[in-house]
């Protein structure tokens, strides 16, 4: 899964780069409200799991991400 996701969120935000789920979500290129919206939906539809305002504010990492989605499919 953390690999099909890492693909999903780079194609998402566009990144030019190789991203890893240590990478802080704040430095990456493009991250924004739009790159925001963008990822939340591309979760929804994927995975079905919504992820809220609230909780993204508290993510760092994209391993953040993933770790929420898994515990919310299970």
């Amino acid at each position: 899964m953390k690999v099909k996701f890492l693909e999903l969120f780079a194609e998402t935000i566009e990144a030019e780069t190789p991203l890893s789920l240590e990478m802080n979500l704040r430095d990456l290129d493009g991250w924004d409200s739009l790159a925001i919206l963008s990822i939340t939906s591309m979760v929804e539809d994927e995975y079905g799991v919504v992820i809220g305002q609230k909780d993204l504010k508290n993510m760092v990492t994209i391993g953040d991400i993933v770790n929420f989605i898994t515990k919310s499919m299970g």
